[in-house]
């Protein structure tokens, strides 16, 4: 109800008195007519616009896909585990190396006995199945993301992207409310906000879409590198070998890779195209699945992509239509809101994935040549990189100086070669091992230098590094376009 006008007149007056004397006496902002209209100041604003994207995050949606995931997650996670027994990958990764290649500030981290690493496996796969099942899931998820990203965080021969994303998923499934109710009540009856979705799809989509953006350079466009190369190799395959050695296809891939990893977030999120778009995905990795040595990376991404589907995408391809009065309560059943500490958290993980990828941007040279940033970035399939590698210590004893011939073959395990060799700060920290592990014998000093021949992308054989350079004498943290022979 408005005030009579004298009475309007004595209260703003008040408030203009109260607003010179208040912390706020900077911001010039007039007076409503009315003063039982609210004063809006930029503080109050930005609080209210804060309010409206909570509100957003807080609203409930269906929590099937989410549910869907959490079982499929599950179930391909204890398959990758019993891949890992089945191939005895576990003895090859653990058991025979002699020496690790540690991350940077992480050389504490280091595998335990291989009967331990055994047990961990094991226990890695009931926690997979206990998140399939949704019992006890916020424990087991962070049971599993923490040992399995102890698992490959003790060398980073095995880095892979997917194992990555296995990780940082297995998380965000430990921070979600999906575990399986108490009640008995339906899964198609749950509710959750609609925050833990969206940070689901963000993290969906950041994968694609930086995979698709770091396809942006010359060899992967002008060249259909290195595509060209490896469809070539695959010739002698039935049916499609013919069709695969031949140049055009590995341009048509390249440029349909580039875009299907650009778009395909946005065309499984609109109505009107998400039915082609998820056969695309399916028939995208599949292909990629058959053509391609890349382990369990299709399946994840195509599980992955169910994300991007309508949240009860579950209860319609199911046929689990409910009654319309149980529809209703459904409809009005709340959705747990997320804490204020959560979305901080969430938003700064957010924030972390959208730079992570991009730090190769601010590193000098052809990153893909010094795979500066290459890590946690989501750059796949990108590169072919092979050669050959040796090394040769002048170790200093007394006042005499020896000259050794080291084969990197006789230390470390051919997996680890073979990585060794396209990847400079392997090379780097094989070369600080040699220097300290005592290997070379008792010194005074030794100079280790490492003679290199690495083909890149079909480009002909060079050395990636100086044979002159001594790397022993090089920081382990010093920027890799620093040392490493420019492209």
């Amino acid at each position: 109800m408005a005030l009579p006008p004298v009475q309007a007149r004595t209260f703003q007056k008040a408030l203009l008195k109260h607003q010179r004397t208040s912390l706020f006496r900077h911001v010039e902002q007039p007076f409503p007519a009315n003063p039982s209209t609210p004063v809006q100041t930029p503080l109050v604003s930005v609080t209210q616009r804060s309010h409206r994207v909570l509100d957003v995050l807080d609203r409930p949606v269906a929590a099937d896909s989410l549910i869907a995931f959490r079982i499929g997650f599950g179930l391909l996670m204890a398959l990758a585990i019993a891949r890992y027994f089945a191939n005895g990958w576990i003895t090859l990764q653990f058991g025979e190396p002699e020496f690790f290649f540690t991350y940077p500030g992480l050389d504490w981290i280091r595998p335990g006995p291989l009967w331990v690493m055994r047990a961990g496996y094991a226990a890695l796969g009931v926690l997979a199945l206990l998140i399939a099942a949704g019992f006890w899931l916020r424990p087991a998820a962070l049971l599993f993301a923490a040992g399995f990203t102890y698992c490959h965080l003790c060398d980073k021969t095995n880095y892979l992207n997917h194992y990555y994303l296995v990780s940082l998923l297995a998380v965000l499934l430990a921070i979600a409310p999906l575990a399986r109710r108490r009640d008995g009540r339906p899964h198609a009856r749950r509710r959750i906000a609609f925050g833990y979705l969206l940070v689901f799809r963000f993290q969906v989509a950041a994968v694609y879409f930086f995979a698709g953006l770091a396809k942006l350079n010359a060899d992967w466009l002008l060249r259909a590198q290195p595509l060209d190369t490896w469809l070539a190799e695959r010739a002698s395959m039935p049916l499609v070998g013919p069709l695969l050695a031949q140049g055009s296809t590995a341009y048509l891939f390249s440029w349909a890779g580039l875009a299907f990893d650009l778009t395909i977030p946005l065309l499984l999120l609109l109505p009107r195209t998400r039915a082609w778009a998820f056969a695309l995905v399916v028939s995208f990795h599949a292909a990629t699945a058959a053509l391609f040595p890349i382990g369990l990376f299709p399946w994840v991404m195509t599980l992955s992509a169910m994300l991007l589907l309508p949240p009860d995408w579950p209860a319609g391809l199911a046929r689990l239509r409910v009654a319309r009065r149980h529809v209703t309560a459904v409809e009005t059943t709340s959705a747990s809101r997320m804490s204020r500490p959560l979305v901080g958290l969430l938003a700064v993980h957010l924030a972390l994935q959208a730079l992570l990828p991009l730090r190769y941007h601010w590193s000098e040279g052809n990153a893909n040549w010094t795979e500066a940033g290459f890590r946690f970035a989501w750059k796949v399939m990108l590169i072919d990189k092979r050669g050959h590698v040796d090394f040769t210590a002048w170790a200093q004893r007394g006042e005499n100086l020896e000259r050794i011939e080291i084969d990197p073959a006789r230390h470390l395990t051919p997996l680890q070669v073979q990585v060794m060799t396209r990847r400079p700060d392997m090379l780097l920290q094989f070369a600080h091992h040699l220097q300290d592990s005592g290997l070379l014998g008792e010194h005074d000093r030794v100079r280790v230098h490492a003679h290199t021949r690495v083909a890149f992308n079909g480009h002909p054989a060079r050395a990636i590094v100086d044979p002159r350079l001594d790397l022993a004498t090089i920081e382990r943290t010093a920027a890799l376009s620093t040392w490493v022979l420019p492209w």
